[in-house]
């Protein structure tokens, strides 16, 4: 027959396990002051956060008050729109003149008979725009897409055209020097 280990053994070691004394927790030291100087260096960068969302702030209920401007009365003159979402909107005959619309999507977005002279459009999406007529003249499209915009008539006299993509050629009017 084959020994058989009793289970007491198992018992006894948890009951000499509670009867030592638990082991005991050193208080911690409570960590050293911050010195003055680096209590103002934080309120200063806490400081600069709050001025720099503040400043955010601003400029977003800027560019809200500008969208809100150019559709009800379709002129923005300088605004800065810059980043917005304007696809499908209907701006036709809208002054944009100088206005800042860097990065905005304007896709769909009619702005036939628009005034664009000098605008920044660098980078936007110009995609299936609508833009018969409309004036560019001095615009900056640097990087800009046009795929499937429709161009016909409208004037790129002196506008910065470097890494525009999508231009097909179907009517609009160049000057010396522009190039796609």
């Amino acid at each position: 027959a084959e020994p058989t280990v009793a289970p007491v053994a198992a018992e006894e070691n948890v009951a000499e396990e509670s009867k030592q004394p638990a082991a005991s927790v050193a208080p911690q030291a409570p960590e050293p002051a911050q010195s003055q100087g680096e209590l103002a260096a934080q309120a200063s960068d806490t400081m600069e956060e709050v001025t720099a969302m503040s400043s955010d702030l601003a400029l977003e209920k800027t560019k809200r008050d500008n969208l809100t401007r150019l559709l009800d009365r379709k002129k923005c003159y300088e605004c800065d729109l810059s980043g917005l979402d304007l696809s499908g909107k209907k701006l036709k005959f809208a002054d944009l003149e100088k206005a800042n619309l860097t990065g905005c999507n304007l896709e769909n977005v009619d702005l036939r008979k628009a005034n664009l002279k000098g605008a920044q459009l660098v980078g936007a999406n110009l995609k299936n725009a609508r833009l018969d007529k409309a004036d560019f003249y001095k615009a900056d499209l640097t990087d800009a897409d046009l795929t499937g915009a429709k161009i016909r008539k409208t004037l790129f006299d002196n506008a910065t055209v470097s890494g525009t993509i999508g231009y097909e050629g179907d009517g609009a009017l160049w000057k010396a020097g522009d190039s796609f």
